[in-house]
């Protein structure tokens, strides 16, 4: 145990260990803890010890009666013979005995039988040769052995059977009486059918031709009557530019030609010959045109056939596209002009643009100038029709009207006077004297008066009665003076500040709840407040992020739940930290008179010391 010599309680209480029970060890198995209650993995009672962790022995474990697991038998030792005498139900063996013990063993009653295709001689098996009526190993043929073909008792490989089927060996196959050869595609390097016959049994007559359908296929086909061979299309397909195709439906289909407009189509079947002619009727063709400049008499005619050149001046471009059109350009750009803006005007490059007065009155309505009109600053009045000279004014929407005195009364709801006013003589002033808390002091009467006010809180009466012992009660306000609205009196409420100390400044925090009751601190409300801020703050740390909550309850505080949106964090770097936000995104938190509050130490980081909280808020 460490030494306590010298040491005081709150520095060394962590280091005493302790159990969770209350009467020292007994008959029940209690949880071995440190002074800040955090549990260890050993339990203790007066009937032995248990472990709820890993167990690790560094010396010699001697058990006195025997070892239990989970499931299975109990074990009372560990035995080392190597011939196996003392073996037991309850017993284990060494790996040393169990080795010896077997090397010793000779198998004596063992019966070995060959299956198909096997030999036995002793104890050693060997595999039969296979025939054609024995099963065993077969032995793989060469390419050469098997275009040979007089061994039965080898293998084909694929390599074998694929020069055997490339050689000569085909024409040796002799006639397929029936059946279907099924297999790869035979073509003219296996097959030359010229000179022979192909004969099909299903069909005949004379009737059909065999026709490949383009998938790999063929299929016999009717001979229709027509002008091309009955083998053959006499056309397959007509293409266009820019037109679809036209496709030969049938062998024997036929193509038209239709003549279109101003066109002629004549056949003649003697020569097999199609004439395609044109047949123009137009006769307003553009034979001769006379081309003259604006500067010069003299005109020339350009007959049909004749080429027409435009020549390009200085500054000019000429060009010409392939269907015909011909683009006269101008190339000059003038370099030469100066441009100044006067008053008024912008100048950007070579565009204008009015140069507009900020608030002066006018503005661009679209693309063009026009008076900002409007009852506002800056903005142009309005006058209506009937505004007229010694007319009253009054603002109407967006225009100003024109009233005369008789129309202002009723606009107001007052009527003219009847009566006679003579000049006002005397004192202006009356009497003027102070209130309760107020002192007055100087002239009290006439017509230009010297005259003080002062604030004398002798007078004030104090509070009693309702309230707490200090006469204080919900509601009231006290009167402050504003710096940031040129010192102006205001009222506010009773400003509150709690802090509260959460540890020394020399002990590490640890972590703790309320609801494991490790809390760090709990307070009573003395009188009801309004908390609109919390702040925490450590007096020094070394490391790591430090995690603060509080909690509150009108009367218990183990049953304290969180006053905050979000815990409190102090990061490595930081001593303090502050938040307005509390339980669902509220701005403020109510807190009774005579409820608690209790702080939590979610995360202790590492070396954190001096934790305090605050409070701050109002009275109310």
């Amino acid at each position: 145990m460490a030494t306590l010599t010298g040491r005081t309680i709150s520095s060394s209480y962590t280091e005493v260990l302790k159990t969770t029970g209350s009467g020292g060890i007994t008959s029940s198995l209690d949880t071995v803890q440190d002074g800040d209650a955090t549990d260890s993995a050993l339990q203790l009672s007066t009937a032995g010890v248990k472990s709820t962790g890993t167990l690790e022995v560094t010396g010699t474990a001697t058990l006195s009666t025997s070892v239990a697991l989970a499931t299975g038998a109990t074990v009372t030792g560990i035995n080392d013979t190597d011939a196996m005498s003392d073996a037991s139900a309850t017993t284990l063996a060494t790996s040393e005995s169990i080795k010896a013990y077997v090397d010793t063993q000779t198998h004596t009653d063992t019966t070995y039988t060959a299956g198909d295709g096997l030999d036995l001689t002793g104890t050693v098996f060997s595999a039969e040769a296979a025939s054609l009526t024995n099963p065993g190993v077969v032995e793989l043929a060469t390419a050469a052995e098997t275009n040979t073909g007089t061994d039965a008792t080898r293998a084909v490989t694929p390599d074998g059977l694929e020069d055997w089927t490339g050689s000569a060996q085909v024409t040796t196959l002799g006639t397929i009486a029936t059946g279907t050869w099924n297999g790869t595609a035979v073509d003219g390097t296996y097959v030359d059918l010229e000179g022979t016959e192909l004969k099909s049994t299903g069909q005949t007559g004379g009737s059909k031709y065999l026709r490949e359908d383009g998938d790999g296929t063929c299929s016999w086909q009717a001979v229709a009557g027509g002008s091309g061979e009955a083998n053959e299309f006499s056309f397959k397909t007509i293409s266009v530019s820019g037109q679809s195709d036209v496709v030969a439906d049938t062998s024997t289909d036929t193509l038209t030609l239709a003549a279109g407009s101003n066109v002629t189509i004549t056949t003649n079947a003697g020569t097999d010959t199609v004439t395609v002619a044109s047949a123009d009727t137009n006769t307003n063709q553009l034979t001769t045109f006379t081309v003259s400049a604006t500067t010069d008499t003299t005109a020339t005619t350009i007959s049909q056939g004749d080429d027409l050149f435009f020549a390009a001046g200085t500054g000019i471009t000429c060009e010409t596209t392939a269907d015909g059109t011909v683009t006269i350009a101008n190339t000059v750009t003038d370099t030469n002009t100066t441009y100044t803006a006067g008053d008024g005007l912008d100048l950007t490059g070579t565009a204008f643009s009015t140069d507009i007065k900020s608030n002066g009155g006018l503005k661009i309505d679209t693309t063009e100038l026009a008076v900002d009109n409007g009852i506002a600053q800056y903005k142009v009045a309005t006058f209506g029709a009937g505004a007229a000279d010694d007319d009253f004014l009054r603002i109407d929407g967006t225009t100003v009207e024109g009233r005369s005195a008789s129309e202002v009364l009723s606009d107001i709801g007052a009527a003219a006077s009847g009566h006679s006013h003579s000049a006002i003589t005397g004192d202006f002033v009356g009497t003027v004297t102070g209130g309760t808390g107020i002192d007055s002091t100087g002239a009290t009467t006439g017509t230009d008066i010297d005259h003080t006010l002062s604030l004398d809180l002798s007078e004030l009466a104090d509070i009693t009665g309702a309230g707490d012992v200090s006469g204080w009660s919900a509601g009231d306000l006290v009167s402050a003076v504003d710096a940031s609205d040129s010192n102006n009196s205001k009222k506010i409420k009773l400003p509150a500040e709690i802090g509260i100390a959460c540890s020394d400044e020399t002990t590490a925090i640890t972590a703790g709840n309320t609801a494991a009751d490790t809390q760090k601190a709990s307070i009573l409300i003395p009188r009801a407040m309004t908390v609109t801020e919390v702040k925490v703050n450590l007096y020094k740390k070394t490391s790591s992020t430090v995690t603060i909550d509080v909690n509150y309850h009108a009367t218990a505080p183990e049953s304290a739940a969180t006053l905050l949106n979000a815990a409190l964090s102090m990061t490595s770097t930081n001593l303090h930290a502050a938040t307005s936000t509390f339980a669902s995104s509220a701005t403020s938190y109510s807190l009774a008179e005579n409820s608690f509050v209790t702080v939590d130490v979610d995360a202790a980081g590492t070396n954190a010391l001096g934790l305090k909280v605050w409070l701050l808020g109002y009275w109310t």
